[in-house]
């Protein structure tokens, strides 16, 4: 579950324990085993345990689709 403290927010589980920390500006859903997040204005993605698999250096990014990925910096797309 998403839960936010002020401006940030993480993801706790259903005993209540942090599993993602309170640190993120935004956070998506749980999809293919990431989830979109962003941190300081620009987005990258972290798993169910909070550890992050893609850089947090995109402007934009979109959720999976059939397997693939779309990322934008500055005015290059990427996937």
């Amino acid at each position: 579950m998403i839960v936010r403290d002020g401006s940030s927010c993480g993801i706790i589980d259903v005993n209540n324990r942090i599993v993602v920390p309170i640190e993120y500006d935004e956070l998506g859903e749980y999809r293919k085993g990431k989830i979109k997040a962003c941190l300081s204005y620009k987005w990258g993605f972290v798993d169910g345990e909070g550890d992050r698999g893609i850089s947090f250096k995109y402007d934009s990014v979109h959720d999976f689709s059939e397997g693939l990925l779309k990322l934008r910096a500055g005015s290059q797309l990427k996937g």
